[in-house]
């Protein structure tokens, strides 16, 4: 936070009154070097000095919207989500502007979230075109649909990252790998919910060949032939987690034969349903 008000205290200072403050900062960068971080309270006393100089002060900020660009955006970031999409972006065309600013739309997190609905979600990945992550963990609303989440998948060609929940009542297994099927580019997918089965896991090893993170857990339907063609054919897994799957010694044993061979495995977590 320190770094952020110095940089937003130094574009307006220099901006405004820039006599005092060059003199003082190269002095401030002969003196402790380059990388140093400066004091925000001898910033602000630097520009009171110049602007008493030259017998001025403050311009009149009548408006928020003379606030750099960057700044707004910088400012915006910290509020929610839902306020970034369901408020600011309707206040005013510039407003509207940076709440589409693609900074904010890489990473789309509705996690715990219980106000998601089709038309928020749909909103959100329109923003941008290179969304790479969406986190549905926790999130809940009986407006969410089916057709909703299809429809996120499909809107997210570059998607890399995945996390889905049960508690939304629209997700089961044919949403699932719907969703896989439209991202093909997925290398981190979490699914936390009941209900997968061996479908679930060839679809999977057919798709996704990037794959690089997996968990499944609580899947007791899932067996050893799909946990094996998983294994097989996602070559690039480092992360994978199958609690309580209905898999057999088959499985530890294909996992061996992998590792000893092509060893990619740094967090491996895989227990027997009992």
């Amino acid at each position: 936070m320190a770094d952020w008000v110095y940089s937003l205290l130094k574009r307006f200072y220099q901006r405004f009154f820039p006599t005092n403050i060059l003199q003082w900062m190269r002095k401030q960068q002969i003196e402790n070097g380059p990388d140093e971080c400066y004091d925000t309270t001898e910033l602000h006393s630097s520009y009171l000095r110049d602007a008493e100089e030259h017998e001025t002060w403050f311009p009149e900020v009548t408006n928020i919207n003379q606030l750099p660009y960057s700044v707004l955006v910088k400012i915006f970031s910290y509020l929610s989500v839902e306020d970034r999409l369901l408020d600011l972006c309707f206040v005013c065309k510039h407003w509207h502007q940076v709440c589409h600013d693609q900074t904010f739309w890489k990473e789309i997190d509705f996690s715990d979230r219980s106000l998601v609905t089709d038309e928020v979600l749909l909103r959100a990945v329109t923003f941008s075109k290179n969304v790479q992550s969406v986190n549905l963990r926790g999130a809940s609303n009986k407006r969410l649909t089916r057709e909703g989440l299809i429809a996120l998948s499909k809107a997210c060609p570059m998607l890399e990252t995945l996390k889905l929940t049960c508690s939304a009542s629209c997700l089961n297994e044919e949403t699932v790998i719907s969703m896989i099927q439209n991202c093909p580019r997925l290398k981190h997918l979490q699914i936390a919910m009941m209900g997968l089965t061996d479908e679930t896991m060839l679809t999977i090893a057919n798709c996704l060949k990037d794959l690089e993170f997996l968990s499944v857990n609580k899947n007791h339907v899932i067996t050893d032939d799909g946990a094996i063609a998983v294994i097989r054919s996602c070559k690039k897994l480092t992360t994978l987690r199958m609690e309580d799957l209905k898999i057999t010694d088959k499985t530890i044993a294909e996992l061996v034969a992998r590792e000893s061979t092509n060893p990619t495995m740094v967090d491996l977590n895989v227990e027997m349903a009992k």
